[in-house]
């Protein structure tokens, strides 16, 4: 039998192949994890256009050939290659792009999706994939300051639930950082859980660690208040645009340069 539940390193697994597929020019337009009832597994559906998912010995070639370089967690067979025209599948695409408590994705319960029955699911949000990708090439260019690799794929955390996104670091001192891509502010009890995990990692390393929150559409007042009394180990930036990568970096040189007191 297949696992019942949805594992996050599947979650996160998924999220960075579609994020390979899309700089590889790969047009992944909706994706889901789906719990399949007959088959009793869970398998990633990566709808593509039309002329794609008719092309499907092309599309796995393309598929497999991006998840080899990943090194990801489950085979070729867990994916699936399906059509954006689905009725089912564009009715998923519309849930998770109105919905306002997500971040990457969200949950959704028993459905039909592409003529197969499904008992519980997971579907991506693309424009928010695309957000984080974003923030992660930007803090790739900013190799003078520092190294930046992605939590999802590092052992960093092995006795705490991963709260962030990516970590950015140099000799003296590291840099958690969680990308909100939500489509509301983020709120000060959201920097709060953030700061109490960050509370309980960050002696577990042998340089100081502050935290950096990147959000797509900003902070709300007291989450704002909040930050201001924690400067030496908190930032936040707002992102609407690349543009923006300019307060990333600012922000990033500044906790790097805060001095060793960040453990607060």
């Amino acid at each position: 039998m297949g696992e019942t539940k949805l594992v996050k390193r599947d979650i996160d697994g998924g999220a960075r192949l579609l994020q390979e597929l899309n700089d590889r020019g790969f047009p992944v337009s909706t994706a889901l994890w789906a719990h399949l009832v007959e088959a009793d597994e869970w398998r990633l559906m990566i709808a593509v256009p039309p002329r794609l998912a008719a092309s499907r010995a092309e599309a796995y070639r393309l598929v497999q050939a991006a998840m080899l370089d990943l090194e990801l967690g489950f085979p070729l067979s867990r994916t699936t290659v399906v059509s954006d025209e689905e009725r089912s599948v564009q009715s998923l695409r519309t849930l998770v792009e109105v919905d306002q408590s997500h971040a990457v994705g969200l949950a959704f319960g028993a459905a039909r999706v592409c003529g197969q029955q499904v008992s519980e699911g997971f579907v991506y949000s693309m424009e928010a994939l695309t957000f984080e990708h974003q923030v992660f090439a930007a803090l790739r260019r900013m190799d003078d300051l520092g190294r930046v690799f992605e939590a999802g794929g590092s052992r960093l955390f092995p006795d705490q639930p991963r709260e962030v996104d990516f970590v950015f670091s140099n000799a003296r001192k590291m840099v958690f950082i969680e990308v909100a891509a939500l489509t509301r502010k983020v709120e000060e009890s959201r920097l709060r859980e953030l700061m109490g995990w960050h509370a309980r990692v960050a002696d577990s390393f042998p340089v100081p660690a502050a935290l950096l929150v990147v959000a797509r559409n900003g902070f709300s007042e007291p989450a704002q208040t909040y930050a201001a009394s924690l400067r030496s180990s908190l930032r936040l930036v707002t992102w609407g645009t690349r543009n923006d990568a300019a307060a990333l970096r600012e922000g990033i040189a500044e906790l790097l340069n805060a001095g060793d007191d960040a453990r607060d």
